[in-house]
């Protein structure tokens, strides 16, 4: 019998899915992401996303990974502007209750131990849910998560709202609707039924579109 991880694994995309960023019905750019779960039952995510604005091209690539318990990993940033040049790096590794960040801007590099709140939860197990674990209707979790641009532990709620059908165009789409809130930013999020984004809405008004590729 396959094991848990191997089943998941071969129910996920083996390449990254395209998406197509806006804000108020302008294209702001692309992102790539490529979801995969880790051969001790984790989670990892890599990112790339190239936006053009005002004819100025950012490049931003990201990686986050996850235990089987939810708890964060590593959280990678790059940001490189439209000359090659990188702007901004961060990485942070996390151990036990401490985020270890080491950060380089301009070719300087500082690091920092930022300590989560004490008796906090970090287990981010809405992570998961519809890719490994079933969420119960209404469900809710509240923790604390790492935000990689304050470089703070900021807490977090995440609740499943239910099941969803989106218009898109013409095309209707059953999807999984969950919430993800923090004090200075909400996401709307309609995942598939494997637990793979589809669609995303944000506070600050930037949109997440898959791109349905043809074969």
């Amino acid at each position: 019998m396959l094991s848990l991880s191997l089943f998941l694994t071969c129910q996920l995309p083996n390449k990254a899915i395209d998406f197509e960023i806006s804000r108020k019905d302008v294209k702001l750019g692309t992102a790539k992401m490529l979801i995969r779960l880790t051969q001790s039952g984790g989670k990892k995510v890599e990112t790339k996303i190239t936006t053009n604005i005002g004819g100025v091209e950012v490049k931003m690539t990201s990686a986050q990974e996850w235990d089987f318990e939810g708890l964060p990993l590593l959280k990678t940033l790059q940001v490189i502007d439209s000359n090659g040049t990188e702007v901004r790096r961060v990485r942070v590794d996390f151990k036990d209750t401490n985020a270890k960040v080491v950060t380089v801007v301009g070719g300087k590099s500082d690091v920092s131990n930022i300590a989560a709140p004490l008796n906090a939860s970090l287990n981010d197990l809405g992570e998961f849910w519809l890719l490994r674990d079933e969420p119960e209707p209404k469900q809710k979790l509240t923790f604390f998560s790492f935000d990689i641009s304050s470089l703070k532990w900021v807490p977090t709620d995440v609740s499943y709202l239910g099941e969803q059908v989106k218009t898109f165009g013409t095309t209707k789409v059953k999807l999984h609707h969950i919430r993800r809130k923090t004090d200075s930013r909400t996401d709307d999020i309609w995942n598939d039924g494997s637990g793979i984004l589809y669609y995303s809405e944000s506070s600050d008004g930037i949109k997440l579109k898959r791109v349905i590729l043809e074969d």
